[in-house]
């Protein structure tokens, strides 16, 4: 193709001519150029989509993995009433199975002795029962706990404490100092008196018979109970038998192989009731206040037990506990 202006060969595909500059009369193919801007737009566009799909699958994609670290910690992702992003817990993640719901409740380990009526015995369904187990129960009750019992020699209930096999103890338990070394005490729930248990045919009248220097019968206790103590204490030359059972002590006295028993004076109320041939003497030996023993690792439970208490006083029902067993004295 030639300039109509100059008559130099100039390029088809150009509107004017090198040379001279004067314009031809070629026209460009609308259409195509039209179509082509089509086209550069239409790959433009996939390009910017496919960038934009990247960014995507790299956002959610990482999304997803936060998601998964926050439901491993029972945490998931979830949005307000205004569209936020918040987090809830604990909930199942969308999709999961459902989580059962644990309806069992703690329980609380009791170490008692139940071989000392009217405070822990097994009665004649072959159940616990007693002050003691009554008091354990409401203040199971009161922390909302189930109660179990074990039942042992009296003087494995403080070490059941210290060792964690069981969380309280509760048997007519004196809050001393020997004992305050190895466990922590609640504050005091029942005061008691010791006292002197003989036959009614004895001649004995008075305990100063039996504290008198140069006495030297026999007297029988329970092992590592406040008795066992204030024997040694007060009766001296006396010759003081311990056992483990407070059952084994009748057998003693109703045998003539003891002339006395040392004991809490319900107890001896109860002993009384249940064997002929037994009295009390008047004169007290000492006085003396039950506390519940708990683990010195504990303070927690200690605190509980001592808001339950103070609950089971100002309610009045340690006062309806009392009545159901010491009622007519």
């Amino acid at each position: 193709m030639f300039c109509s202006n100059c008559g130099k060969p100039i390029n088809e595909d150009i509107s004017f001519c090198n040379s001279c500059g004067a314009a031809t009369t070629k026209k460009l193919d609308v259409k195509k150029s039209n179509k082509g801007m089509k086209i550069g737009i239409i790959s433009g566009a996939g390009v910017l989509t496919v960038a934009l799909a990247a960014v995507l699958v790299f956002v959610l994609g990482d999304f997803g993995s936060a998601k998964n670290i926050s439901s491993s910690r029972d945490r998931t992702f979830a949005t307000d009433t205004n569209g936020r992003g918040t987090y809830d817990s604990p909930t199942a993640s969308p999709g999961s199975a459902p989580q059962a719901i644990d309806t069992r409740r703690e329980t609380l380990v009791v170490a008692t002795s139940a071989d000392f009526p009217p405070f822990e015995f097994i009665n004649d369904n072959g159940e616990y029962d007693g002050f003691d187990i009554h008091v354990a129960r409401a203040i199971a009750n009161y922390l909302d706990m189930e109660l179990r019992i074990d039942n042992m020699d009296f003087t494995s209930v403080i070490p059941s404490v210290t060792t964690g096999a069981s969380d309280i103890g509760i048997a007519a338990i004196t809050a001393n100092d020997e004992r305050r070394v190895s466990v922590d005490f609640s504050t005091p729930y029942f005061k008691s008196e010791l006292v002197v248990v003989v036959r009614s045919d004895d001649n004995i009248t008075s305990v100063q018979r039996l504290t008198d220097w140069g006495y030297t019968g026999s007297v029988a206790v329970q092992l590592n109970t406040t008795g066992d103590l204030m024997a040694g204490w007060f009766l001296e030359d006396a010759d003081i038998r311990r056992y483990e059972r407070v059952s084994d002590m009748v057998t003693e006295i109703n045998v003539r192989r003891v002339e006395a028993i040392i004991v809490d004076i319900e107890a001896a109320h109860q002993l009384v009731n249940n064997y002929s041939g037994l009295r009390i003497l008047n004169e007290k030996l000492a006085i003396e206040e039950y506390s519940i023993a708990v683990s010195k690792n504990n303070p927690v439970l200690a605190e509980k037990i001592n808001n339950s208490i103070r609950y089971l006083i100002a309610s009045g029902e340690m006062a309806q506990i009392y009545d159901r067993f010491f009622g007519g004295q």
